[in-house]
């Protein structure tokens, strides 16, 4: 796994996305990952992979999505598209809530969505004697 800090480290730390994908893999479908009040969210264009043909994992603060999909071999005679094996990596960010992360697949788009995780935080009543 090649690790390659995005802009989004480079300029304001951890505490954004990086993308840990390989540009080695034929396949690459594109990713919008983007920042929201209760987290973030992640699109992956995935036209042609259906909802079975996906994995999506967490181990390590690290988000995969991924697909185990035989390149199709059919002689066309023009081809701009293609459906086959993919791996795509994020490391979350230290204040998500990895059990919370939702999936939906929906014409051709797979979104995460990866909420923050809730503060442990209380405040304690100070008593006067």
């Amino acid at each position: 796994i090649t690790r390659t800090p995005s802009i989004f480290t480079s300029l304001f730390g951890d505490d954004f996305f990086r993308d840990n994908t390989s540009d080695s893999l034929n396949t690459r479908p594109c990713a919008n990952v983007t920042k929201e009040e209760e987290g973030y969210r992640i699109e992956l264009a995935v036209p042609g992979y259906d909802r079975d043909d996906i994995k999506v994992s967490v181990k390590d603060s690290t988000l995969t999505i991924e697909s185990e999909v035989a390149n199709e071999t059919s002689s066309n005679y023009h081809k701009e598209f293609t459906v086959g094996s993919f791996r795509r990596q994020w490391t979350l960010p230290k204040n998500t809530d990895a059990e919370g992360i939702e999936a939906n697949h929906k014409n051709g788009v797979l979104t995460l969505t990866i909420p923050s995780a809730k503060e442990d935080h209380r405040t304690i009543n100070i008593s006067f004697n």
